[in-house]
């Protein structure tokens, strides 16, 4: 079986980065303008390669968020989240269930849409989410958890349920 699951994008993460781009990209064209003699050259470069790097850095992890999926391939679930690739396989899977997303801490990343956390009752996880509901807690034998969100999070259960009982 090879399918893949999309995500549900939440407005509010939506919005949070692409305030943050437009306001990157204010200051990376406003600032030079508005301090026009008050910025040396070299200080103009350092501030465009700054502000430039930073620029790129919010549009590839935006570019990261939509493109952000599950693959379920064969015995394998591929979770691409927005910086790093995890696969769990299927029949290593010990308990799957609908959750909410809990607070945590992260201990890894560098967005609110993934990474290694620390959520309480749960322990570490490596989290991927586009939203902050229709979450999916997989854990493992191998004492790994994962927090994914689904569009389709009952629908997403049930298809692997079906693999794992084959």
């Amino acid at each position: 079986m090879n399918k893949i699951y999309t995500t549900t994008k939440s407005v509010g993460i939506l919005i949070i980065y692409w305030g943050i781009l437009i306001f990157l990209l204010f200051l990376l064209i406003g600032v030079p303008f508005l301090a026009r003699g008050d910025m040396k050259a070299n200080e103009k470069y350092i501030f465009y390669i700054v502000f430039s790097i930073l620029f790129i850095w919010f549009c590839w992890i935006l570019y990261k968020v939509y493109k952000m999926n599950y693959e379920l391939i064969n015995d394998r679930l591929i979770i691409h989240g927005a910086f790093n690739t995890n696969t769990v396989h299927i029949h290593n899977i010990e308990e799957m269930k609908l959750s909410a997303i809990p607070f945590g801490i992260r201990l890894f990343g560098g967005s609110f849409v993934g990474g290694r956390y620390y959520l309480p009752g749960i322990g570490k996880a490596w989290v991927a989410m586009t939203n902050f509901k229709d979450g999916v807690l997989i854990k493992t034998r191998d004492k790994e958890n994962y927090i994914i969100t689904p569009t389709h999070p009952k629908q997403f259960i049930e298809d692997i349920n079906k693999l794992i009982s084959k």
